[in-house]
């Protein structure tokens, strides 16, 4: 079997007393772990069977027709990597200033 990499975009919250992901693109597919390293693996391990699931699901909606198959891209921009989240937590009690002093 090929096998083809696809990118996502992974997003952990840290809840209790481990971790819940998603895949910003396919916010259907969501995994949970007690640790960051072992909810990536769940989710990549969840996103290539939910991927595959779908494959065989097509291949049985086209059934015997005769079907074109071929590589489909599609450009999207990428997001904008967001600072450090320890840089972007405030306070609710203390007003957001500026690093500059500006406000």
């Amino acid at each position: 079997m090929n096998h083809a990499n696809l990118t996502f975009t992974a997003v952990f919250l840290k809840v209790g007393q481990g971790y819940v992901g998603f895949i910003e693109e396919l916010p259907q597919v969501t995994a949970q772990g007690a640790t960051l390293d072992r909810a990536r693996n769940t989710l990549r391990e969840l996103a290539a069977v939910i991927v595959d699931a779908e494959r065989q699901s097509a291949r049985e909606l086209v059934g015997a027709r005769e079907a074109l198959r071929e590589p489909f891209v599609i450009p999207l921009p990428r997001p904008e990597p967001k600072p450090d989240a320890s840089l972007t937590t405030l306070s609710a009690t203390r007003p957001y200033a500026a690093p500059d002093g500006s406000p």
